[in-house]
């Protein structure tokens, strides 16, 4: 028997999204790993341009988790505290920040329209719960769940999934409200 190792890389999500399909060519059965690590920022202080720019150094916020802002004194013009709004990731040390989750995808920003006064705040919404299910495929295109195969989401998870079936593909899918998580998967495969 031939063994052969697939990984994906860690990525971060923020929001419902099926991961990539993993090949599983002539795979007879496999093992599936997969380690999910809770990476939702802390707060920090973040400053405002009428370019719609933000920065905050080092941010590591993913594109589409939900924060909301605050100011010591006046917000910038365009923004509102207790209001949830969807950052934009343009670079480490950048980001701009939408109206919904549909708008981030979609690199639709927030006008601001004037940098505001004092120091700001940007809270990231913490992780507040989620599903990572595994799905199957026999053409990379139709996706369905693999019964049983279901892990929920409050902190740190590392499980492992084991079948027989054969399949074309598999991908983790997570169905998550808020926070932010890294997700490395990794399928062991027998010929």
């Amino acid at each position: 028997m031939q063994f052969n190792n697939y990984k994906t890389d860690s990525a971060s999500y923020t929001y419902t999204q099926g991961l990539s399909g993993i090949s599983m060519d002539n795979a007879n059965s496999f093992v599936v790993q997969y380690d999910i690590t809770v990476t939702t920022p802390s707060a920090g202080v973040f400053t405002a341009a009428a370019s719609n720019i933000c920065t905050k150094a080092a941010h590591a916020m993913t594109t589409g988790l939900k924060v909301q802002v605050s100011s010591a004194t006046t917000l910038p013009g365009g923004l509102s505290a207790a209001t949830d709004y969807f950052v934009i990731s343009l670079s480490a040390n950048t980001f701009s920040l939408a109206a919904s989750l549909a708008d981030a995808q979609a690199g639709t920003a927030i006008d601001i329209t004037d940098a505001g006064t004092g120091a700001h705040t940007i809270t990231p919404t913490a992780l507040a719960g989620g599903v990572l299910k595994m799905q199957e495929s026999p053409n990379g295109t139709d996706w369905y769940d693999i019964s049983g195969v279901t892990a929920n989401i409050t902190a740190t998870v590392k499980a492992l999934f084991q079948s027989t079936s054969k399949c074309g593909q598999v991908r983790p899918y997570l169905t998550m409200t808020a926070g932010q998580v890294s997700v490395q998967l990794t399928v062991n495969t027998k010929e």
